[in-house]
């Protein structure tokens, strides 16, 4: 009996086991499936427009990372892929075409079966329609530059567009932007000849762009401002159905917290937690979650707007990087994680130039330049000329801790020079769409730039790039530099196709950039994003690309 009874014990006991792991396996496939259905990406920020034409913030190119599948596209190895093309132009396929005049002719061929959202077919007719919006001078495109050297583009059949460049052009292989003509084509032809084009640029496509990604928008309810904006998958998408049914970018300021209680399930890696945030955080959390942080081609720096008579003398805005400590600066606010920038270009950028003048943490020649300047210290320890005081202004984002904390070091640092500084800091989306596109910062404005392998200062640095109202605002020499030799640097690099060629030109623009600094160059920064340990395919770029530019290859295992 005692046998009998012991094998009864351990049928039970089977049964029991054999019951808790069904109950486990069937509470993960559930948790399974709650992830297949809903995925959720935390941040600081939300976009100013969903307007792909008039992108300005980053939360915009993520949301345009999941709305929006490219012509070509670079990976997290800074590769260029074709996406939406069969292959990528070259002389050795083909093509490319140097022609006698001095023109380049490329031929782009599009995959089969592309659609908009809505089932509409997308074909290059869409991306001819761009060029020619881009083109009027009445819409606010940030930068003509590209659409310009353009002389026309043509549609050989529903898969073919032909480019015709004026003149050889070294980023021929980076694609082009497209709209759809068969959504915004009548609003243009209603708007294109009057004064100004509000409902083109600024109408309901701004807030419920249709699009051809692989996540789509189904009404404007999908945007709560503030809030969140939810994408759900794209029936039409050419390419294979993303693991998630919908993904939701969120708004929060409470970042870690809402990670935590599962309220998201990850946080970007351009606008989420600040580097201090994020080693504190994972300090705590030891290898519960994973934390991503990727290097690359993020650069932060201070703007100064060159039109103020203050900061028009280069020895003023010397003694003012002199006055600094950035190398105290990345220690105590970073753990020497962040590397001191001395130029306009990232150390991983082909272009970078390691010789140029360099700005140690001096206050003794800080203040000999300011003399020399005419800046005199007065007994109340600030500094005064013509009577006027030394006093600035510095503007940057709201809710993003970093960047306060380096407004207060460069607050104490530069009184010891003699020189007030006060901060004003604004929302995102004000500060980009309007405080340093329109160049109203007084005097310094701090924000980053997300660059590209093949970024040239062409945009930020060249005399027509100045933003101003007889302009329509267009460019991003939000500065006002004016320097002819590194206005011609900056405009030929474009032009030449020899990658050494234009690596020179880069390195010698670097040295005047250096030399005259129109902007504080504080460091490069690191990405740092936080994901659960189940999530798949997640790779930062560590530059402009966003993170959701693989969106449709992420799981939850």
């Amino acid at each position: 009996m005692a046998k009998k009874k012991s094998k009864i014990g351990l049928m039970f006991f089977g049964i029991s086991v054999i019951f808790v792991l069904v109950i486990t396996y069937l509470a993960t496939q559930s948790k399974k499936g709650e992830h297949s259905e809903r995925f959720v990406i935390g941040a600081t920020q939300e976009p100013d427009s969903l307007h792909p034409l008039l992108a300005s913030m980053m939360a915009q190119e993520v949301i345009e990372g999941l709305m929006f599948e490219p012509m070509v596209e670079y990976d997290n190895q800074w590769d260029l892929h074709p996406r939406l093309v069969e292959s990528i132009p070259s002389l050795e396929n083909g093509g490319v075409k140097n022609l006698p005049d001095g023109k380049v002719v490329v031929t782009w061929k599009f995959k089969e079966g592309l659609k908009w959202s809505d089932g509409h077919p997308l074909t290059p007719d869409d991306f001819i329609f761009s060029w020619q919006a881009e083109l009027n001078p009445k819409f606010p495109v940030v930068t003509r530059d590209t659409v310009s050297r353009i002389e026309k583009m043509e549609a050989l059949d529903d898969r073919t567009l032909v480019v015709t460049w004026k003149a050889p052009y070294a980023y021929f292989d980076q694609g082009h932007n497209f709209i759809p003509k068969h959504v915004l084509g009548p609003i243009y032809e209603k708007e294109k000849d009057l004064p100004e084009m509000k409902e083109f640029s600024e109408g309901d496509y701004n807030l419920f762009p249709m699009g051809n990604g692989p996540y789509m928008m189904t009404s404007k309810e999908d945007w709560k401002k503030g809030s969140y904006i939810t994408l759900t998958r794209n029936p039409h998408f050419y390419g294979d159905p993303g693991f998630f049914k919908q993904i939701t970018y969120k708004k929060t300021a409470a970042l870690e917290s809402d990670f935590v209680s599962g309220n998201i399930d990850a946080i970007d890696p351009d606008i989420g937690l600040t580097l201090p945030q994020a080693l504190d955080f994972e300090k705590r959390a030891g290898t519960k979650y994973r934390f991503h942080y990727t290097t690359g081609l993020i650069w932060e720096h201070i703007d100064f707007n060159l039109d103020n008579p203050m900061l028009k003398d280069k020895r003023v805005r010397q003694a003012l990087v002199y006055g600094i400590d950035r190398e105290g600066m990345v220690s105590k606010l970073f753990s020497d994680k962040e590397v001191v920038s001395h130029s306009s270009l990232p150390e991983k950028h082909y272009g970078y130039n390691p010789d140029v003048r360099k700005y140690p943490y001096n206050p003794q020649k800080a203040s000999q330049l300011l003399d020399e300047a005419g800046w005199k210290l007065k007994d109340d320890g600030y500094r005064y000329k013509d009577g006027e005081k030394f006093s600035l202004v510095i503007m940057s984002t709201t809710d993003n801790q970093a960047r306060a904390d380096v407004e207060q070091l460069i607050q104490a640092d530069w009184k010891k020079i003699g020189v007030e500084l006060s901060v004003k800091n604004e929302p995102a989306r004000v500060f980009f769409g309007e405080t340093t596109n329109k160049r109203k910062f007084p005097h310094l404005a701090m924000y980053a730039w997300m660059l590209s392998p093949v970024s040239d200062n062409e945009t930020s640095c060249t005399i027509k790039n100045i933003p101003s109202k007889e302009n329509n605002w267009q460019g991003q020499n939000y500065t006002g530099w004016r320097n002819a030799r590194a206005d011609e640097i900056y405009r030929t690099i474009p032009t030449i196709l020899d990658e050494k060629k234009r690596r020179e030109l880069l390195q010698e623009g670097e040295e005047i950039w250096s030399e005259e600094l129109p902007a504080i160059p504080l460091f490069l920064r690191t990405q740092v994003s936080v994901t659960h340990e189940n999530l798949q395919n997640w790779k930062p770029t560590g530059m402009q690309v966003p993170i959701t530019w693989n969106a449709q290859d992420w799981k939850a295992l």
